[in-house]
């Protein structure tokens, strides 16, 4: 029985669907929150700082990226690892859905599908370091603990760890709601989303392609020393110069 093509009024208790409603749409918003910030921070990892922004002026985008990940952590403890008796984890939700709510012809077929998005080791280790984080350094600062936890110079899981944690997390989130789809993406954000069969910029895709428009780097060929610079630049350097020049309609050099 394909519980993929079933409604969850369909698969659940009818005493037990406001319930389960409820507590699905708590994880639902706390998801949105996290797969939506995992993104803006995957594109924020990814842009050239060292190479385009002078260091005193990485005060704000330190913020934002350091502040967003520890919230991360924070958003996936709460998420997998919270061990308070009202704590509503996709974990505890995925065991009320088996336990209590589902109705007993789907339970076994339910079973089945929970097998197909078992977590890994690598995603365990995963929930387990930022549980140790979040406890030891963000919740609570005790400098022993934090001493002990693995690769303690850093203290944060990366941001591609942190990816990993949140589609698992969905993937789980996914196995609960049967065939009913809750996106987890805002729509400028999710990779599926074109304007007339394209894709459209996201804002922080603006707002990073403003930084370079602005950046020394870019614009280095229309100063006045341009000639005596040029020979300072790595081909790295000169290749990423005539990317960002080709995008602003800026000639290459």
């Amino acid at each position: 029985m394909k519980l993929e093509s079933k409604q969850p009024e369909d698969v659940i208790k009818p005493e037990h669907l406001k319930e389960y409603e409820r507590l699905r749409e708590d994880l639902h918003e706390r998801l949105l929150t996290l797969r939506n910030t995992v993104f803006v921070l995957q594109e924020i990892a990814a842009f050239p700082f060292e190479d385009l922004v002078d260091p005193d002026k990485l005060c704000f985008w330190r913020l934002v990226y350091w502040n967003s990940v520890e919230y991360m952590h924070i958003l996936i403890y709460g998420l997998v690892s919270d061990t308070g008796p009202d704590a509503n984890t996709v974990s505890r939700f995925k065991n009320r859905v088996l336990t209590e709510w589902i109705k007993d012809e789907y339970k076994e077929d339910f079973k089945a599908l929970l097998k197909k998005v078992k977590p890994d080791d690598e995603m365990r280790r995963l929930a387990e370091t930022v549980s140790e984080i979040r406890t030891h350094s963000l919740a609570h600062s005790l400098p022993t603990k934090r001493s002990q936890l693995p690769d303690a110079g850093r203290r944060r899981v990366t941001v591609e760890g942190l990816a990993k944690l949140c589609e698992g997390i969905a993937t789980i989130f996914d196995a609960c709601n049967f065939g009913w789809e809750m996106h987890t993406w805002f729509l400028p954000y999710d990779p599926a989303s074109t304007v007339g069969g394209k894709r459209q910029p996201t804002d922080i895709e603006e707002l990073l392609d403003l930084v370079a428009r602005q950046s020394g780097l870019v614009n280095m060929p229309e100063q006045e020393y341009w000639a005596v610079t040029r020979d300072c630049l790595s081909p790295e350097q000169l290749e990423l110069m005539n990317r960002y020049r080709k995008k602003f309609g800026l000639p290459e050099i």
